[in-house]
Protein backbone atom coordinates (compact mmCIF):
# COMPACT_ATOMS: atom_id res chain seq x y z
CA UNK A 1 0.00 0.00 0.00
CA UNK A 2 1.78 3.32 -1.07
CA UNK A 3 1.59 5.56 1.88
CA UNK A 4 0.26 9.21 1.90
CA UNK A 5 3.22 11.88 1.08
CA UNK A 6 3.31 15.11 2.67
CA UNK A 7 6.33 16.98 1.08
CA UNK A 8 7.24 20.07 3.79
CA UNK A 9 9.56 22.98 2.55
CA UNK A 10 10.96 23.07 6.22
CA UNK A 11 10.90 21.41 10.16
CA UNK A 12 8.23 24.36 10.81
CA UNK A 13 5.97 23.19 7.85
CA UNK A 14 6.65 19.33 9.12
CA UNK A 15 5.43 20.00 12.75
CA UNK A 16 2.37 22.17 11.61
CA UNK A 17 0.55 18.76 10.03
CA UNK A 18 2.22 16.12 12.43
CA UNK A 19 -0.57 14.47 14.40
CA UNK A 20 -1.85 11.92 12.30
CA UNK A 21 -4.36 9.33 13.15
CA UNK A 22 -4.02 6.20 10.36
CA UNK A 23 -5.73 3.54 9.64
CA UNK A 24 -4.40 1.09 7.24
CA UNK A 25 -6.31 -1.51 5.37
CA UNK A 26 -6.78 -3.82 2.11
CA UNK A 27 -6.25 -1.15 -0.95
CA UNK A 28 -7.00 2.28 1.17
CA UNK A 29 -5.43 4.32 3.96
CA UNK A 30 -7.15 6.47 5.57
CA UNK A 31 -5.70 9.50 8.03
CA UNK A 32 -7.23 11.93 10.16
CA UNK A 33 -4.79 14.88 9.92
CA UNK A 34 -4.68 18.28 12.52
CA UNK A 35 -2.74 21.32 11.58
CA UNK A 36 -2.19 23.43 14.68
CA UNK A 37 -0.60 26.47 13.47
CA UNK A 38 -0.64 28.57 9.96
CA UNK A 39 1.68 27.44 7.22
CA UNK A 40 1.44 28.04 3.34
CA UNK A 41 2.12 26.47 -0.01
CA UNK A 42 2.69 22.85 2.12
CA UNK A 43 2.49 20.12 -0.97
CA UNK A 44 0.47 16.66 -0.95
CA UNK A 45 0.37 14.27 -3.60
CA UNK A 46 0.27 10.21 -3.58
CA UNK A 47 0.25 7.58 -6.33
CA UNK A 48 -2.99 6.77 -5.86
CA UNK A 49 -6.69 8.37 -5.67
CA UNK A 50 -6.53 10.91 -2.80
CA UNK A 51 -9.68 12.21 -1.25
CA UNK A 52 -9.78 14.72 1.08
CA UNK A 53 -12.88 16.16 3.14
CA UNK A 54 -12.58 19.05 5.68
CA UNK A 55 -13.45 18.67 8.83
CA UNK A 56 -12.93 22.26 10.44
CA UNK A 57 -11.36 25.14 9.53
CA UNK A 58 -10.28 26.59 6.06
CA UNK A 59 -7.60 25.42 3.60
CA UNK A 60 -6.70 27.30 0.12
CA UNK A 61 -6.24 24.64 -1.98
CA UNK A 62 -2.96 25.72 -5.35
CA UNK A 63 -2.45 23.53 -8.46
CA UNK A 64 -5.78 22.00 -9.20
CA UNK A 65 -7.07 25.44 -10.84
CA UNK A 66 -5.63 28.77 -12.39
CA UNK A 67 -6.62 30.36 -9.23
CA UNK A 68 -6.47 29.00 -5.17
CA UNK A 69 -9.97 27.72 -4.23
CA UNK A 70 -11.10 27.81 -0.83
CA UNK A 71 -11.64 24.36 0.46
CA UNK A 72 -14.10 24.41 3.48
CA UNK A 73 -16.02 21.99 5.51
CA UNK A 74 -18.85 19.96 4.18
CA UNK A 75 -16.33 19.93 0.78
CA UNK A 76 -14.13 17.15 -0.35
CA UNK A 77 -11.23 17.62 -2.66
CA UNK A 78 -10.43 14.23 -5.11
CA UNK A 79 -6.91 14.40 -6.45
CA UNK A 80 -6.09 12.03 -9.38
CA UNK A 81 -3.10 9.85 -8.70
CA UNK A 82 0.26 11.62 -9.06
CA UNK A 83 -1.19 14.86 -8.85
CA UNK A 84 0.24 17.20 -6.48
CA UNK A 85 -1.20 20.55 -4.92
CA UNK A 86 -0.39 23.40 -2.47
CA UNK A 87 -1.97 24.48 0.48
CA UNK A 88 -2.00 26.94 2.43
CA UNK A 89 -3.29 26.44 6.10
CA UNK A 90 -4.63 30.61 7.16
CA UNK A 91 -6.66 29.88 10.26
CA UNK A 92 -5.09 26.85 11.90
CA UNK A 93 -4.41 27.62 15.69
CA UNK A 94 -3.25 25.15 18.76
CA UNK A 95 -6.98 25.77 20.01
CA UNK A 96 -8.45 25.57 16.52
CA UNK A 97 -6.59 23.29 14.27
CA UNK A 98 -7.51 22.69 11.12
CA UNK A 99 -8.48 19.05 10.50
CA UNK A 100 -9.12 16.80 7.30
CA UNK A 101 -10.18 13.54 6.41
CA UNK A 102 -7.42 12.27 3.72
CA UNK A 103 -8.10 8.28 2.46
CA UNK A 104 -5.35 6.72 -0.09
CA UNK A 105 -7.65 4.49 -2.65
CA UNK A 106 -5.73 1.82 -4.54
CA UNK A 107 -6.57 2.09 -8.62
CA UNK A 108 -7.86 -1.58 -8.39
CA UNK A 109 -10.56 -0.44 -5.35
CA UNK A 110 -11.60 2.16 -7.81
CA UNK A 111 -12.39 -0.25 -10.40
CA UNK A 112 -13.97 -3.16 -8.76
CA UNK A 113 -16.85 -0.14 -7.51
CA UNK A 114 -16.72 0.28 -11.08
CA UNK A 115 -17.16 -2.41 -12.06
CA UNK A 116 -20.14 -3.13 -9.76
CA UNK A 117 -21.83 -0.09 -10.77
CA UNK A 118 -21.35 -0.84 -14.58
CA UNK A 119 -23.48 -4.42 -14.08
CA UNK A 120 -26.49 -2.59 -12.34
CA UNK A 121 -26.46 0.32 -14.76
CA UNK A 122 -28.69 1.23 -17.72
CA UNK A 123 -26.47 -0.50 -20.45
CA UNK A 124 -27.81 2.47 -22.64
CA UNK A 125 -25.67 4.84 -20.10
CA UNK A 126 -22.52 2.90 -21.29
CA UNK A 127 -19.69 1.93 -18.37
CA UNK A 128 -18.99 3.79 -15.00
CA UNK A 129 -15.58 4.65 -15.15
CA UNK A 130 -13.09 6.76 -13.63
CA UNK A 131 -11.76 10.14 -15.45
CA UNK A 132 -8.20 11.00 -13.75
CA UNK A 133 -8.79 14.59 -13.07
CA UNK A 134 -9.41 17.01 -10.06
CA UNK A 135 -13.22 17.09 -8.57
CA UNK A 136 -14.14 19.59 -5.81
CA UNK A 137 -17.13 17.99 -4.17
CA UNK A 138 -19.95 19.55 -1.89
CA UNK A 139 -21.48 17.06 0.16
CA UNK A 140 -24.98 16.48 0.31
CA UNK A 141 -26.89 15.36 3.42
CA UNK A 142 -26.29 11.65 3.22
CA UNK A 143 -22.44 12.10 2.09
CA UNK A 144 -21.73 14.24 4.85
CA UNK A 145 -23.68 11.62 7.33
CA UNK A 146 -21.54 8.36 5.80
CA UNK A 147 -18.47 10.71 6.41
CA UNK A 148 -19.06 10.95 10.27
CA UNK A 149 -19.98 7.15 10.00
CA UNK A 150 -17.01 6.55 8.86
CA UNK A 151 -14.77 8.99 11.49
CA UNK A 152 -16.80 7.72 14.02
CA UNK A 153 -15.81 4.14 13.29
CA UNK A 154 -11.70 4.91 12.62
CA UNK A 155 -11.52 6.84 15.64
CA UNK A 156 -13.53 4.65 18.17
CA UNK A 157 -12.68 1.36 17.04
CA UNK A 158 -15.45 -2.04 17.79
CA UNK A 159 -14.84 -5.81 16.76
CA UNK A 160 -16.24 -5.72 13.76
CA UNK A 161 -14.47 -2.29 12.85
CA UNK A 162 -12.30 -3.97 9.57
CA UNK A 163 -15.84 -4.77 8.28
CA UNK A 164 -17.58 -1.60 8.34
CA UNK A 165 -14.73 0.41 7.06
CA UNK A 166 -14.14 -1.67 4.55
CA UNK A 167 -18.29 -1.00 3.69
CA UNK A 168 -18.12 2.93 4.26
CA UNK A 169 -15.19 3.46 1.67
CA UNK A 170 -16.96 1.35 -0.53
CA UNK A 171 -19.78 3.44 -0.26
CA UNK A 172 -17.95 6.25 -0.41
CA UNK A 173 -16.38 5.58 -3.92
CA UNK A 174 -19.54 4.96 -4.95
CA UNK A 175 -20.62 8.31 -4.42
CA UNK A 176 -17.76 9.71 -5.80
CA UNK A 177 -18.32 8.00 -9.28
CA UNK A 178 -21.39 8.92 -9.72
CA UNK A 179 -20.96 12.22 -8.46
CA UNK A 180 -18.27 12.21 -11.77
CA UNK A 181 -20.58 10.47 -13.84
CA UNK A 182 -22.85 12.89 -13.22
CA UNK A 183 -20.92 15.64 -14.49
CA UNK A 184 -19.74 13.38 -17.37
CA UNK A 185 -22.76 12.63 -18.51
CA UNK A 186 -24.15 15.86 -18.49
CA UNK A 187 -21.34 17.45 -20.20
CA UNK A 188 -22.26 14.67 -23.18
CA UNK A 189 -26.00 16.27 -23.02
CA UNK A 190 -24.90 19.72 -23.37
CA UNK A 191 -22.60 18.88 -26.42
CA UNK A 192 -25.43 16.85 -27.73
CA UNK A 193 -23.18 13.89 -27.62
CA UNK A 194 -25.78 11.28 -25.65
CA UNK A 195 -29.55 11.24 -25.66
CA UNK A 196 -31.04 9.57 -22.62
CA UNK A 197 -34.40 9.54 -20.81
CA UNK A 198 -32.84 10.96 -17.32
CA UNK A 199 -30.05 13.07 -19.27
CA UNK A 200 -33.14 14.98 -20.21
CA UNK A 201 -34.51 15.09 -17.02
CA UNK A 202 -31.54 16.43 -14.95
CA UNK A 203 -30.84 18.90 -17.90
CA UNK A 204 -34.03 20.16 -17.80
CA UNK A 205 -33.90 20.77 -13.29
CA UNK A 206 -30.31 21.82 -14.27
CA UNK A 207 -31.47 24.80 -16.89
CA UNK A 208 -34.02 26.10 -13.79
CA UNK A 209 -32.98 25.10 -10.06
CA UNK A 210 -35.66 27.56 -9.28
CA UNK A 211 -38.44 25.17 -10.88
CA UNK A 212 -41.28 23.72 -8.56
CA UNK A 213 -40.13 19.65 -8.99
CA UNK A 214 -42.82 18.24 -11.21
CA UNK A 215 -42.95 14.88 -12.02
CA UNK A 216 -45.23 14.51 -14.96
CA UNK A 217 -43.37 17.66 -16.62
CA UNK A 218 -39.94 15.36 -16.00
CA UNK A 219 -41.36 12.22 -17.24
CA UNK A 220 -42.76 13.97 -20.48
CA UNK A 221 -39.27 15.37 -21.30
CA UNK A 222 -37.83 11.82 -20.39
CA UNK A 223 -40.15 9.99 -22.24
CA UNK A 224 -40.45 7.58 -19.64
CA UNK A 225 -42.79 6.70 -16.61
CA UNK A 226 -42.62 8.89 -13.67
CA UNK A 227 -41.51 5.44 -11.56
CA UNK A 228 -38.99 4.50 -14.26
CA UNK A 229 -37.29 7.96 -13.69
CA UNK A 230 -37.52 7.87 -10.07
CA UNK A 231 -35.95 4.36 -10.54
CA UNK A 232 -33.02 5.74 -12.66
CA UNK A 233 -32.04 8.87 -10.72
CA UNK A 234 -31.84 6.89 -7.41
CA UNK A 235 -29.62 3.99 -9.45
CA UNK A 236 -27.44 6.17 -11.55
CA UNK A 237 -27.26 9.39 -9.00
CA UNK A 238 -28.13 8.11 -5.31
CA UNK A 239 -30.91 10.70 -5.15
CA UNK A 240 -34.23 11.14 -5.64
CA UNK A 241 -35.47 14.00 -8.41
CA UNK A 242 -36.00 16.23 -5.35
CA UNK A 243 -32.99 15.56 -3.52
CA UNK A 244 -31.23 16.24 -6.87
CA UNK A 245 -32.71 19.55 -7.54
CA UNK A 246 -32.03 20.75 -4.08
CA UNK A 247 -28.42 20.02 -4.49
CA UNK A 248 -28.31 22.00 -8.20
CA UNK A 249 -29.92 24.64 -5.94
CA UNK A 250 -27.68 24.87 -3.19
CA UNK A 251 -24.51 24.59 -5.53
CA UNK A 252 -26.04 27.76 -7.42
CA UNK A 253 -26.33 29.51 -3.82
CA UNK A 254 -22.65 29.04 -3.06
CA UNK A 255 -21.98 30.45 -6.75
CA UNK A 256 -23.71 33.24 -6.12
CA UNK A 257 -22.98 33.61 -2.64
CA UNK A 258 -18.77 33.50 -3.54
CA UNK A 259 -19.61 36.54 -6.38
CA UNK A 260 -21.10 38.64 -3.87
CA UNK A 261 -23.12 40.48 -6.12
CA UNK A 262 -26.50 39.26 -4.81
CA UNK A 263 -27.95 39.57 -1.06
CA UNK A 264 -28.67 35.83 0.96
CA UNK A 265 -32.25 37.46 0.91
CA UNK A 266 -32.33 38.21 -3.32
CA UNK A 267 -30.44 34.60 -3.34
CA UNK A 268 -33.16 32.50 -1.76
CA UNK A 269 -36.57 33.87 -3.26
CA UNK A 270 -34.00 33.46 -6.89
CA UNK A 271 -34.00 30.36 -6.22
CA UNK A 272 -37.61 29.34 -5.04
CA UNK A 273 -37.43 29.05 -1.46
CA UNK A 274 -41.00 30.26 0.12
CA UNK A 275 -38.60 32.03 2.72
CA UNK A 276 -35.68 33.37 3.91
CA UNK A 277 -35.22 30.89 6.96
CA UNK A 278 -36.32 27.96 4.89
CA UNK A 279 -33.48 28.76 2.43
CA UNK A 280 -31.42 29.08 5.39
CA UNK A 281 -32.38 25.79 7.07
CA UNK A 282 -31.53 23.99 3.81
CA UNK A 283 -28.18 26.08 3.21
CA UNK A 284 -26.56 25.26 6.35
CA UNK A 285 -27.63 21.37 6.72
CA UNK A 286 -26.57 21.17 3.24
CA UNK A 287 -23.11 23.45 3.81
CA UNK A 288 -22.72 23.12 7.40
CA UNK A 289 -23.36 26.82 8.12
CA UNK A 290 -25.44 29.18 7.34
CA UNK A 291 -25.28 31.48 4.07
CA UNK A 292 -24.01 34.25 5.51
CA UNK A 293 -21.64 32.56 7.48
CA UNK A 294 -20.11 30.96 4.27
CA UNK A 295 -19.94 33.90 2.68
CA UNK A 296 -17.81 35.63 5.91
CA UNK A 297 -15.77 32.83 5.51
CA UNK A 298 -15.13 33.60 1.65
CA UNK A 299 -13.98 36.87 2.67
Amino acid sequence: MQKLELLHGDKRRKEAVENRLCFNGPQVELAIYDTYEPASQVALSSENLLYCAMLSGTKSMHGVSDSPQLFLPHESFVLAPGQPVWIDFPDARPQTPTTCLAIDITPARIEQVAQMLSDQRDPTLGPCQYQAKAVHCRHNGETQRLLERLIGTFIEPVAEQKILIELQLTELVMRLLRQQSRDLLLSAVEQGQIHHGLLAAMQQLKDDPSQHLDMDLLSRAACISKAQLYRLFKQELGQTPGEYLQQLRIEQARRWLTEGQMSVTEIAFELGYQSLSHFNRRFKAAAGVTPGRYRQKLN
